[in-house]
Protein backbone atom coordinates (compact mmCIF):
# COMPACT_ATOMS: atom_id res chain seq x y z
CA UNK A 1 0.00 0.00 0.00
CA UNK A 2 1.58 3.11 -1.14
CA UNK A 3 1.81 6.20 1.62
CA UNK A 4 -1.54 8.32 -0.30
CA UNK A 5 -3.56 5.21 0.57
CA UNK A 6 -2.55 4.50 3.66
CA UNK A 7 -3.25 7.85 4.94
CA UNK A 8 -6.29 8.31 3.71
CA UNK A 9 -7.35 4.72 5.90
CA UNK A 10 -9.16 5.76 9.07
CA UNK A 11 -7.05 5.72 12.50
CA UNK A 12 -8.91 2.64 13.43
CA UNK A 13 -8.32 0.99 9.67
CA UNK A 14 -4.44 1.62 10.41
CA UNK A 15 -4.61 0.07 13.96
CA UNK A 16 -6.70 -2.72 13.26
CA UNK A 17 -5.91 -4.22 9.18
CA UNK A 18 -8.52 -6.37 8.55
CA UNK A 19 -8.98 -7.75 5.25
CA UNK A 20 -12.60 -8.34 4.15
CA UNK A 21 -13.80 -5.88 6.48
CA UNK A 22 -18.22 -6.97 7.00
CA UNK A 23 -18.86 -3.51 5.72
CA UNK A 24 -17.12 -4.84 2.08
CA UNK A 25 -19.36 -6.96 1.62
CA UNK A 26 -23.24 -5.63 2.46
CA UNK A 27 -24.72 -8.66 0.37
CA UNK A 28 -22.93 -10.41 3.65
CA UNK A 29 -24.76 -8.81 6.27
CA UNK A 30 -28.14 -9.12 4.93
CA UNK A 31 -27.75 -12.89 3.75
CA UNK A 32 -30.40 -15.31 4.56
CA UNK A 33 -28.31 -18.58 4.19
CA UNK A 34 -26.42 -20.20 7.41
CA UNK A 35 -24.27 -21.47 4.86
CA UNK A 36 -22.79 -17.95 4.45
CA UNK A 37 -21.91 -17.29 7.98
CA UNK A 38 -18.11 -17.64 6.65
CA UNK A 39 -17.07 -15.57 3.61
CA UNK A 40 -14.71 -17.68 3.16
CA UNK A 41 -11.91 -20.34 4.31
CA UNK A 42 -9.07 -19.49 6.24
CA UNK A 43 -5.26 -19.81 4.52
CA UNK A 44 -3.54 -21.95 7.11
CA UNK A 45 -0.15 -21.06 5.41
CA UNK A 46 -0.94 -17.37 5.49
CA UNK A 47 -1.83 -17.96 9.13
CA UNK A 48 -5.03 -16.33 8.78
CA UNK A 49 -7.57 -16.08 11.58
CA UNK A 50 -10.61 -15.10 12.11
CA UNK A 51 -11.65 -12.30 15.04
CA UNK A 52 -14.81 -11.02 16.78
CA UNK A 53 -16.08 -7.66 17.35
CA UNK A 54 -19.43 -7.00 19.52
CA UNK A 55 -22.02 -5.08 17.52
CA UNK A 56 -21.45 -1.61 19.10
CA UNK A 57 -24.17 -0.28 21.57
CA UNK A 58 -25.24 -3.30 22.72
CA UNK A 59 -27.70 -3.56 26.02
CA UNK A 60 -26.86 -5.86 28.35
CA UNK A 61 -29.37 -7.92 28.13
CA UNK A 62 -30.17 -8.02 24.54
CA UNK A 63 -29.10 -10.47 22.14
CA UNK A 64 -25.60 -11.23 21.68
CA UNK A 65 -24.19 -9.55 17.96
CA UNK A 66 -20.96 -10.71 16.90
CA UNK A 67 -19.15 -9.43 13.49
CA UNK A 68 -15.85 -11.45 11.96
CA UNK A 69 -12.86 -9.74 10.54
CA UNK A 70 -10.40 -11.72 8.36
CA UNK A 71 -6.57 -11.17 9.20
CA UNK A 72 -3.32 -12.64 9.61
CA UNK A 73 -1.81 -13.65 12.87
CA UNK A 74 1.16 -11.39 12.67
CA UNK A 75 -0.38 -8.38 11.69
CA UNK A 76 -2.35 -8.44 14.73
CA UNK A 77 -0.31 -9.91 17.41
CA UNK A 78 -1.53 -8.53 21.03
CA UNK A 79 -4.24 -6.46 19.31
CA UNK A 80 -6.96 -8.93 20.80
CA UNK A 81 -7.84 -10.96 23.15
CA UNK A 82 -8.26 -15.01 23.05
CA UNK A 83 -10.88 -16.84 24.96
CA UNK A 84 -10.37 -20.36 26.96
CA UNK A 85 -12.98 -22.00 28.77
CA UNK A 86 -14.60 -25.14 29.51
CA UNK A 87 -16.99 -26.82 26.55
CA UNK A 88 -19.53 -28.43 29.29
CA UNK A 89 -22.49 -26.70 30.05
CA UNK A 90 -22.56 -25.76 33.74
CA UNK A 91 -25.73 -23.22 34.21
CA UNK A 92 -25.24 -21.64 37.56
CA UNK A 93 -27.57 -21.56 40.67
CA UNK A 94 -30.24 -18.57 39.86
CA UNK A 95 -29.17 -18.16 36.25
CA UNK A 96 -31.57 -18.94 33.08
CA UNK A 97 -31.28 -19.68 29.46
CA UNK A 98 -32.57 -16.63 27.77
CA UNK A 99 -35.93 -16.80 26.53
CA UNK A 100 -37.40 -15.24 23.56
CA UNK A 101 -37.39 -11.96 24.76
CA UNK A 102 -33.49 -11.47 24.19
CA UNK A 103 -32.11 -15.10 23.27
CA UNK A 104 -33.93 -18.25 22.08
CA UNK A 105 -32.68 -21.14 23.95
CA UNK A 106 -32.64 -24.08 21.36
CA UNK A 107 -32.64 -27.62 21.51
CA UNK A 108 -30.83 -27.64 25.07
CA UNK A 109 -28.00 -27.48 25.67
CA UNK A 110 -27.59 -24.30 23.51
CA UNK A 111 -28.57 -21.34 23.45
CA UNK A 112 -28.69 -19.04 19.92
CA UNK A 113 -26.44 -15.59 19.13
CA UNK A 114 -25.97 -13.51 16.25
CA UNK A 115 -22.82 -13.92 14.26
CA UNK A 116 -22.62 -11.96 10.78
CA UNK A 117 -26.57 -11.56 11.04
CA UNK A 118 -26.52 -15.17 11.10
CA UNK A 119 -27.85 -17.18 14.33
CA UNK A 120 -25.36 -19.38 15.76
CA UNK A 121 -25.58 -21.85 18.32
CA UNK A 122 -23.56 -22.38 21.67
CA UNK A 123 -23.15 -23.51 24.95
CA UNK A 124 -24.97 -21.92 27.95
CA UNK A 125 -21.44 -22.01 28.89
CA UNK A 126 -19.63 -19.59 26.33
CA UNK A 127 -22.79 -17.65 26.20
CA UNK A 128 -22.78 -16.35 29.66
CA UNK A 129 -18.89 -15.76 28.94
CA UNK A 130 -19.58 -13.58 26.42
CA UNK A 131 -22.38 -11.91 28.40
CA UNK A 132 -19.59 -11.02 30.91
CA UNK A 133 -17.58 -9.92 28.11
CA UNK A 134 -19.94 -7.73 26.62
CA UNK A 135 -20.14 -6.13 30.01
CA UNK A 136 -17.11 -5.29 30.52
CA UNK A 137 -17.17 -3.93 26.90
CA UNK A 138 -20.13 -1.60 28.05
CA UNK A 139 -18.59 -0.34 30.98
CA UNK A 140 -15.03 0.55 29.45
CA UNK A 141 -15.39 1.65 26.23
CA UNK A 142 -14.45 -0.19 22.76
CA UNK A 143 -13.21 -3.74 23.18
CA UNK A 144 -10.43 -5.24 21.64
CA UNK A 145 -11.33 -7.76 19.22
CA UNK A 146 -11.83 -11.30 20.38
CA UNK A 147 -10.89 -14.79 19.34
CA UNK A 148 -13.20 -17.77 20.19
CA UNK A 149 -12.30 -21.25 18.91
CA UNK A 150 -15.91 -22.22 18.50
CA UNK A 151 -16.82 -19.24 16.37
CA UNK A 152 -13.72 -18.95 14.65
CA UNK A 153 -13.09 -21.59 13.43
CA UNK A 154 -15.46 -23.20 10.64
CA UNK A 155 -15.90 -26.33 12.67
CA UNK A 156 -17.52 -28.25 9.77
CA UNK A 157 -14.82 -27.37 7.79
CA UNK A 158 -11.81 -30.64 8.78
CA UNK A 159 -8.99 -28.89 6.33
CA UNK A 160 -9.54 -25.57 8.44
CA UNK A 161 -9.81 -27.41 11.73
CA UNK A 162 -7.23 -28.95 11.51
CA UNK A 163 -4.89 -25.43 9.95
CA UNK A 164 -6.42 -23.91 13.11
CA UNK A 165 -5.28 -26.17 15.41
CA UNK A 166 -2.09 -25.88 14.44
CA UNK A 167 -1.80 -22.47 15.02
CA UNK A 168 -3.32 -22.67 18.29
CA UNK A 169 -0.91 -22.15 20.60
CA UNK A 170 0.28 -18.67 18.50
CA UNK A 171 -3.11 -17.57 18.51
CA UNK A 172 -3.04 -17.87 22.53
CA UNK A 173 0.33 -16.31 22.95
CA UNK A 174 -0.15 -13.34 20.22
CA UNK A 175 -3.00 -12.52 22.24
CA UNK A 176 -3.21 -9.18 24.57
CA UNK A 177 -4.76 -11.23 27.10
CA UNK A 178 -6.17 -14.51 27.50
CA UNK A 179 -9.52 -14.94 29.15
CA UNK A 180 -9.58 -18.25 31.05
CA UNK A 181 -13.68 -19.03 31.70
CA UNK A 182 -14.55 -21.83 34.12
CA UNK A 183 -18.25 -20.82 34.60
CA UNK A 184 -20.07 -18.26 37.00
CA UNK A 185 -19.65 -19.54 39.68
Amino acid sequence: MDATAEASLSPASRLFPFENDIDDFPEFVEAENQNTLYIRDLDYTKREIRLLRFEPGQDYNGPIRLYTRYTTLDVVKNLYEALSYTWNNPIPKGSRIPSKSSQTAVEPPYVEIFVNTQRFKVTPNLYFALCRIRQKVATSGPHPYLWVDTICINQSNLQERTGQLRLMGDIYAYASEVIIWLGEE
